[in-house]
């Protein structure tokens, strides 16, 4: 099964490590839940890449300077020497691919301000005896949506150490759970998704695919194909339980 971008496990495995100190995922038994690097606009930076947005700032402007032969300006800057050009390209690709990949998402959350804010600071369910952060019932279900709760809340929760995944045929149903893809840390807490699912080659396995490889869980064996264990879990079963071992992707 080929990999679309925002999926890929190499640059999804760079984009986890930068997130980690965050999300405290390799401490077991560490400090529990971090804060959100995150605000719920794809254009607003982020904790991870507001310094490599200020340092291209910086940049970009020496090279303005350079250009109007500025001397003043330029004195006591960096000079846009061979390897400030290299860089400065570097930090370019990499706050690209960080936003296309991870701020993307924020672009299909609701309109509306309380639904948003539901987003960013949703209430913790207890009903069944554990912590449970889900998306707003009322505009559930969208994967992209799903994908921002994620990054949005992600902190909420300690290690990542199980996921679980409900047949999403069955929240049709009266009476049937509209939560799909079930994160969970080893304090019980759960973060639930309802947009991330499973069973077929869809976007909503897709999202499922892009979480699971946010939180660390290992690929497993290569086929012939070249599909790894983790994809075959995903597109060939609309149900699953995995686990996971902090620190051991």
């Amino acid at each position: 099964m080929p990999t679309t971008y925002d999926t890929d496990p190499e640059r999804l495995s760079r984009l986890r490590a930068e997130l980690a100190p965050h999300w405290h995922d390799d401490h077991p038994r560490g400090p529990g839940p971090g804060r959100s690097p995150f605000r719920p606009d794809p254009d607003v930076s982020c904790t991870v890449c507001a310094g490599w947005a200020r340092a291209i700032a910086r940049f970009r402007a020496a090279e303005a300077a350079a250009e109007r032969e500025d001397v003043e300006a330029t004195s006591g800057a960096a000079r846009l020497t061979t390897e400030a050009i290299e860089r400065w390209l570097d930090l370019e690709d990499r706050l690209r691919e960080h936003r296309e990949v991870l701020h993307h998402p924020f672009r299909f959350l609701p309109e509306d301000a309380r639904l948003r804010a539901a987003y960013v600071d949703p209430p913790a369910d207890e009903q069944d005896g554990r912590v449970v952060y889900r998306e707003p019932r009322a505009c559930a279900g969208f994967t992209e949506r799903s994908k921002g709760f994620f990054l949005l809340n992600r902190h909420r929760l300690g290690a990542i150490v199980a996921a679980s995944m409900g047949d999403f045929a069955s929240s049709r149903h009266a009476g049937g759970s509209e939560d799909c893809l079930r994160l969970y840390d080893e304090s019980g807490r759960v973060l639930a998704l309802s947009g991330c699912t499973a069973g077929y080659g869809g976007e909503g396995p897709h999202g499922t695919l892009y979480v699971l490889r946010l939180c660390g869980f290992p690929e497993g064996e290569l086929d012939a194909r070249g599909t790894t264990a983790l994809e075959r879990t995903v597109f060939g079963s609309r149900t699953f339980f995995l686990r996971r071992e902090p620190g051991v992707d």
